[in-house]
């Protein structure tokens, strides 16, 4: 049987990935993010758009920190908000309750952005 990784940890991830096709630096990281980890944009002009991600001897190692995420200098700008958010990696030594109640930075987003909205609807 297996152990459990606590949800919030930071893992590290390794992976050898065979390029499909020639692409400068920016279009291979834009690929990468895109199609491995489903973040930010593709280029329609990327070469690797089209192309799937064959991956190879993946590994990963628990890290054994967890990721803290804070929100600060809250602002109302216009019909928004203005924030800044501090992400760090902490040694992971949280109680079985903390693991539970952890929040990953989208969600600690959405909630001051609804606080942000009561507070500002409340008046």
């Amino acid at each position: 049987m297996s152990d459990t990784i606590p949800r919030g940890r930071v893992i590290e991830v390794k992976a050898t990935l065979v390029l499909p096709a020639t692409a400068t630096d920016e279009q291979i990281d834009d690929w990468i993010s895109h199609c491995v980890f489903e973040q930010g944009a593709i280029g329609v002009d990327n070469p690797l758009l089209p192309l799937g991600v064959d991956a190879e001897d993946i590994e990963w190692e628990d890290t054994g920190y967890y990721r803290q995420t804070t929100v600060s200098d809250v602002r109302k700008t216009g019909s928004g908000c203005e924030y800044r958010v501090q992400r760090r990696d902490v040694l992971d030594d949280r109680s079985q309750a903390d693991v539970e109640s952890w929040k990953s930075p989208e969600d600690v987003k959405i909630e001051m952005a609804r606080s942000a909205f009561v507070a500002d609807h409340s008046t």
